[in-house]
C-alpha cells in the first residue's frame, strides 16, 4: 500500500469528464478514499506520533509484513492529499460532491 498517488485525482476525474469511461471515475474514487487508509485519528494512531500523522507506506509482500518504513511525518504525502482533493474540487464541483459523498 502505498499512498503517492493521491495526487492523480483531478487526472483520472478528467480522463472520466473527456471519455465517460466508468474506469476512470472508479480510479479516481479510490484514489480520493483509499490512499489515507493509515491516517493517524484520535483514538486510533497506530504507533505514530499522534492525530494526523500518516506513514508512507506498508509492505504486503514478502519477508516482513505489515509494516512501513517511514515512522515520522513526511511533507509531500500531505501535499498529495490535498493537491487531490482540491484539484478535484477546482475540476469539477459537482463530480466532487459525487465522490465525496459516495453517490
Amino acid at each position: 500500500m502505498d499512498e503517492y498517488l493521491d495526487w492523480a485525482v483531478p487526472y483520472y476525474a478528467r480522463l472520466y469528464k473527456y471519455t465517460s469511461d466508468e474506469h476512470y471515475l472508479d480510479v479516481a474514487r479510490i484514489l480520493l478514499h483509499d490512499t489515507k487508509s493509515m491516517l493517524a485519528l484520535p483514538g486510533r494512531i497506530y504507533d505514530l506520533k499522534g492525530p494526523g500523522w500518516q506513514q508512507e507506506h506498508w509492505r504486503m509482500g514478502p519477508g516482513i509484513r505489515g509494516i512501513g518504513a517511514h515512522r515520522t511525518w513526511l511533507p509531500w504525502i500531505s501535499v498529495n492529499h490535498l493537491h487531490g482533493i482540491i484539484g478535484l474540487e477546482e475540476l469539477d464541483p459537482v463530480l466532487y460532491q459525487k465522490l465525496t459523498k459516495g453517490d
